[in-house]
């Protein structure tokens, strides 16, 4: 099964790897459990990277997976097959919306835009929960393409 998913934690040492070819579509900074908008008054919502429950893709990883089979416009890499990726940051607000991307590393330039469009066909998300409230959360994700033969 492809792995989808990055936890942010193992994401780390290959976010570094790349961090010269980082495109920020919205200029985030973390601070401590939350991360905030650099504009943000302290009257505007938080977006968290710890929370009680995580925000969840309809239908969870696989349905993540499907949905990237279903709507790309670049083939999805299979298992064993070599792949460029896509590393990015998904906001997803408080309502479930996918509401900023950023992404963090790429193999090849081209695969921004369409892993943007992807992006901005995504459904509604079950939104993150904390101290029983939706809320915000920032998601790191990947995309792996298939490579042109």
């Amino acid at each position: 099964m492809v792995f989808i998913l990055c936890i942010l934690a193992s994401c780390n040492s290959q976010l570094n790897k790349t961090q010269n070819n980082a495109v920020s579509v919205d200029t985030l900074k973390a601070n401590d459990e939350h991360i905030t908008n650099r504009n943000s008054s302290p009257n505007s919502n938080p977006v968290y990277a710890v929370v009680d429950t995580p925000a969840i893709f309809p239908g969870g990883e696989g349905g993540l997976l499907d949905f990237y089979k279903n709507n790309s416009i670049k083939a999805i890499a299979k298992k064993g097959e070599k792949y460029s990726e896509v590393v990015y940051q998904l906001i997803i607000d408080k309502d479930g919306s996918p509401a900023h991307i950023n992404i963090l590393s790429y193999d090849d330039e081209k695969l921004i835009d369409v892993t943007v469009r992807l992006v901005n066909k995504m459904p509604r998300w079950r939104p993150a929960i904390k101290d029983g409230k939706a809320v915000k959360m920032s998601k790191i994700l990947d995309i792996r393409y298939a490579l042109d033969n």
